[in-house]
């Protein structure tokens, strides 16, 4: 699930590329393909979603509580730790990223947000 701006689905079904949302006003949440190279954390917060979030009603649904979770977590949404988390041996799991940190393929992505764009 990835906040857009308006008309995301059109632009990918057209052959063009999704557009990321410019601020909460006018967002769009959109269930988009993306290679697993341009995800670069996990979170460690779980959701429930609704059966059909195809719908615009479901997927509205799912972007008030990714507001409301946000909210909660007012110093950023905790990451997932495989050692914590997952139960993973420490030597099988690589150390997880400092949250502070952001790597480069997220700062190149048009969905990031920084911290000015995110109220």
């Amino acid at each position: 699930m990835l906040r857009c701006a308006p008309g995301a689905e059109a632009a990918v079904a057209a052959g063009g590329e999704a557009q990321p949302a410019g601020g909460a006003a006018g967002e769009e949440l959109h269930a988009l393909s993306v290679s697993l190279a341009e995800v670069d954390a996990f979170s460690s917060v779980k959701l429930k979603l609704p059966k059909d979030v195809s719908s615009a009603d479901g997927r509205f649904a799912v972007l008030k509580v990714l507001h409301e979770v946000e909210k909660r977590f007012a110093d950023g949404v905790p990451l997932l730790d495989p050692k914590e988390d997952m139960k993973i041996e420490a030597r099988a799991a690589p150390p997880p990223a400092p949250p502070h940190l952001p790597r480069p393929t997220i700062l190149t992505s048009p969905f990031f947000r920084t911290s000015d764009s995110a109220s």
